[in-house]
């Protein structure tokens, strides 16, 4: 009698976390100016646009009132551009990280100049479709949390899909054929990196607590650390995301990285 059990292979979450930080600590310059710049000019932005407000920030604490008398006024639409730039930064910064954490999965040594140029032009669908599929995350987290992580897993590998493949929209199905049959992994995975991120923004929130009671050079200290921070976590966010990628490509189609390393070409 023939066995007609399908093998399902092993995503390898642990290989994957550990996989990615090689990848980024063997790509550590190139990796960190990659997710680092945005974050820089990011940081630059709102230290010009708020940054007596940050100045100032401990006195609505201390004294509310001096607070209220010394505090930047920012008007709704500045506040809305600088919003805006961020969402656009942050677009930049993970089509970045990913193309080059792609490109060094290849064998090729990354070049960020190219890296930038294919996020530039692939930052609108990475914008649009992470903030289509994160309002759906969010809805599920706050209506239960089991919900929203099964989203995330779905969609884990849209930003691959859109760099690697040049997708838009119908990278939400690409991700879905890619990782089903792996959810419940990949949420085990995508667990782990929240806590890794929670670690970080602890550290980074701390550098920054630390700056405000140092006065102006702390802050400016402060947020260099933070700069530091996001790079790295963009860089991580890049190199998971690509290595998952890569791997169910592997499993599902039994597609080998370097066919889809002419787009770097």
């Amino acid at each position: 009698m023939t066995d007609t059990t399908q093998f399902t292979p092993a995503l390898g979450v642990g290989g994957l976390i550990s996989g990615s930080f090689s990848l980024v600590f063997r790509n550590f310059v190139p990796m960190l100016v990659l997710g680092g710049v945005p974050a820089l000019i990011g940081v630059v932005m709102n230290l010009a646009v708020f940054g007596s407000a940050q100045q100032n920030i401990l006195l609505a604490v201390t004294d509310p009132e001096l607070y209220a008398a010394t505090v930047t006024y920012v008007s709704p639409i500045m506040q809305g551009v600088v919003t805006l730039v961020g969402i656009v930064l942050w677009g930049i910064a993970i089509a970045a990280v990913t193309a080059g954490a792609y490109r060094a999965l290849t064998g090729g040594s990354i070049n960020t100049g190219r890296a930038l140029s294919i996020a530039l032009s692939r930052v609108f669908p990475v914008i649009l479709c992470m903030i289509v599929t994160g309002i759906a995350v969010y809805l599920g987290i706050i209506a239960l949390l089991l919900p929203g992580l099964y989203l995330m897993a779905l969609w884990f590998v849209i930003v691959p899909a859109i760099v690697v493949e040049g997708r838009f929209f119908d990278s939400l199905g690409r991700s879905a054929a890619l990782t089903k049959d792996y959810r419940w992994p990949l949420m085990g995975l995508i667990v782990i990196f929240l806590l890794i991120m929670i670690l970080m923004t602890i550290v980074s929130t701390g550098a920054l607590g630390l700056g405000f009671a140092m006065g102006t050079v702390g802050i400016v200290l402060a947020n260099i650390i933070g700069v530091a921070v996001s790079g790295f976590f963009y860089a991580m966010a890049g190199a998971l995301g690509a290595l998952t990628y890569a791997r169910l490509v592997e499993i599902k189609e039994g597609t080998g990285i370097s066919s889809l390393a002419d787009v770097f070409s």
